[in-house]
């Protein structure tokens, strides 16, 4: 049970344990012997991962007659913690019977001789099994809630909220006690198949969710336990609930990201009511109009050290600077590190290798800022706005505030937003992990049109994810994606909707992650790939930065499919950490250019390289694309280098594909 008094017991064996030359040590309790070992205290100074439940079958794994065992042991290890396999010791102590109802564990500091620890228990157990005969049956909420790092809560017969950490109240970013746990964070496939486990079972492990709270998306494992519990001076049976993390979490709020916008604005306010009603206006009209939005962000640990005039000072030259070399209709600053601009021209390929200049420029100004420890990054959202807009002053703050929350944690230094993406209503993130959990993916197409006559023209396939009424593209779901290990359901898909593409006669891309890829042969489910139909007419896409270093089980793959008749290419290439080494190793037909080596074909320098690149390519037989040819005007230098194919706006934007593919 848990109560609200201290256990001096308890107190007295934590001051006992910190005297110990231990450099992490941990005491489990436990009340019955069929109940499980409850974390009650802890000292640590490594990297440990000190489990608050230990179930009580770990009895039956350790060796019968033991009251000192020196670990790592020759005992089986499903039920055992991961720091059991540590050298350490562990401790068996009995209260008033001979079955064990405490274990400490310690793991003795670096210089310390294992002997002389385990001497030192020995000789103590005594004193230590007549104090734990003090400890009573109750557990201060306080003692156990400061001692876990996991996010840990306790709620009662209707998941209210009984009572939570600090772990747990920073996962879900607001105040807990008294709220329903489905409202403060929500779980998918949902809670209630751990409810019907905890009422079979009483105790439930292992049991894998997607948590979405307001600031974040991850995987969790929640371990359960129904326990007597006294709240006050009410006892009942509540669920303990602790939750590992299972990978790492998707932030999307400061967490990772320290919102700037808290600074102090400085001179050159712009007031958002004044630019609402110019975007008002001009949608009403009709009139082609783009929100440019720039912002400054750092990582938390270094917001301090971040002066306000350090901020105001870069914000006011790259205000200057954007004036000049876009002449909006107004700009200025919202806040110390936010900057919005009201301009005609749309998104082209001249307005986002401006932005690219700008962004240049002020790190060659201010080369300290993007340096470690400050590491600030400026970040340029580009978003359209459409007649269907409503625009005032709320939607337009509430805009801007989803905007930076989604490109901080995109790599890219200027993201441009479809009217979906930019839309002041956007679909929640609880809306998104549904959709992405419902496999609601749905494509468009984008011309790859060829240079040489003898070459036929082909389409690339690319996802966006239906929200709704929206449709996402990939920069805003991927992130996702990955987090959510929907990588394989995601090319399913893509593999699937291209298929039909290609019986019509079109010779279709698609994008193939290598893990995904190797996950879905494994499962033999790209036998279908085989199909006469798909021969010539079916491309996959592997990633240059995504090659993994099993290159010799995806090139046997690779091999496999080309000898069904499907061309592989090389995506992004150039940009990668592989560098030359994927074409060497891999079976390819044809690479694909980065589109960050055609913003360089402006200066001499990036020419030698390309070209270069170009020509390797030629004499290793295969065939290239250069994809961000946002122009025509660069058309005749790649013609005369004798590249196959370009893509870009100037061959055409993603379009809907015809009904019935």
């Amino acid at each position: 049970m848990f109560t609200d008094k201290p256990s001096q017991a308890l107190v007295a064996l934590d001051t006992f344990l910190g005297t110990l030359p231990c450099s992490a040590s941990a005491l489990w309790l436990r009340m019955t012997r069929q109940e499980p070992f409850i974390l009650v205290t802890s000292s640590q100074r490594g990297d440990d991962e000190i489990p608050l439940l230990l179930p009580a079958a770990v009895l039956d794994a350790l060796p019968a007659e033991t009251s000192l065992l020196r670990l790592p042991a020759p005992i089986p290890t499903l039920t055992m913690p991961a720091l059991f396999r540590k050298a350490s010791l562990l401790l068996l102590l009995r209260r008033s019977d001979d079955s064990p109802h405490a274990l400490l564990w310690c793991r003795p500091q670096d210089g310390t001789d294992p002997d002389t620890l385990s001497a030192l228990l020995g000789t103590v157990m005594p004193l230590l099994e007549a104090a734990l005969a003090g400890v009573t049956t109750s557990v201060t909420l306080g003692e156990l809630w400061s001692l876990s790092s996991s996010p840990l809560c306790l709620v009662d017969a209707e998941w209210h909220v009984l009572a939570a950490n600090p772990a747990f109240l920073s996962l879900v970013g607001q105040p807990a006690t008294g709220r329903k746990l489905d409202d403060l964070v929500q779980a998918f496939p949902g809670w209630d198949r751990l409810r019907v486990a905890l009422h079979e079972h009483h105790r439930a492990t292992g049991y894998d969710v997607v948590l979405v709270t307001q600031e974040t998306v991850a995987t969790f494992r929640i371990d359960a336990q129904v326990i007597p519990s006294q709240i006050t001076d009410q006892y009942g049976a509540h669920v303990l609930l602790q939750f590992t993390p299972r990978q790492r979490s998707l932030t999307t709020s400061r967490r990772d990201a320290i919102d700037l916008s808290e600074r102090p604005p400085g001179p050159a306010q712009l007031s958002l009511a004044t630019t609402a009603r110019i975007l008002a206006r001009r949608a009403a009209q009709g009139l082609a109009t783009t929100l440019v939005v720039g912002y400054l962000s750092c990582p938390s640990t270094s917001a301090s050290s971040l002066d306000c005039l350090t901020l105001d000072t870069v914000s006011l030259m790259l205000l200057d600077q954007l004036r000049y070399a876009l002449q909006p209709f107004v700009a200025g600053r919202i806040d110390a590190s936010t900057i919005i601009a009201v301009t005609d021209e749309p998104a082209s390929h001249q307005l986002i290798e401006t932005l690219h200049d700008l962004r240049d420029a002020t790190g060659d100004r201010f080369p300290s800022l993007t340096a470690w420890p400050f590491l600030t990054r400026l970040i340029f959202a580009v978003i359209p706005v459409t007649e269907r807009c409503v625009v005032s002053e709320e939607t337009l703050h509430t805009a801007i505030e989803r905007t930076r929350h989604l490109v901080i944690r995109l790599d890219h230094p200027v993201v441009v937003l479809s009217p979906d993406e930019a839309d002041p209503s956007p679909p929640p993130l609880t809306a998104v992990v549904e959709a992405l959990l419902d496999r609601r993916f749905t494509f468009v197409a984008q011309p790859i049109a060829p240079l040489q006559l003898s070459q036929p023209p082909r389409v690339e396939l690319l996802a966006r994810l239906a929200v709704g009424d929206h449709r996402l593209s990939p920069a805003f779901f991927l992130p996702l994606v990955q987090e959510l290990r929907l990588q394989p359901a995601l090319l399913q898909a893509s593999l699937e909707q291209a298929s039909r593409l290609a019986a019509t006669g079109a010779i279709v891309h698609v994008n193939a992650e290598p893990s995904a890829l190797l996950e879905l042969a494994a499962e033999g489910r790209l036998s279908s790939l085989s199909a006469r139909t798909l021969r010539g007419r079916l491309v996959l896409e592997i990633t240059d930065g995504h090659v993994g270093t099993d290159v010799s089980r995806l090139s046997a793959t690779l091999d496999t499919l080309r000898q069904d008749g499907i061309e592989i290419a090389l995506d992004d290439f150039g940009v990668g950490f592989q560098g030359c080494l994927p074409l060497t190793l891999l079976p390819l037909d044809l690479v694909k250019i980065d589109r960050a080596l055609t913003r360089t074909l402006a200066h001499e320098r990036g020419r030698i390289v390309t070209e270069a690149i170009i020509q390797t390519c030629r004499k290793l037989g295969l065939a290239t694309v250069v994809e961000g040819v946002e122009d025509t005007s660069l058309w005749p230098l790649l013609t005369s280098w004798r590249v196959d194919y370009v893509q870009g706006f100037a061959t055409g934007r993603p379009c809907p594909l015809p009904v019935g593919s």
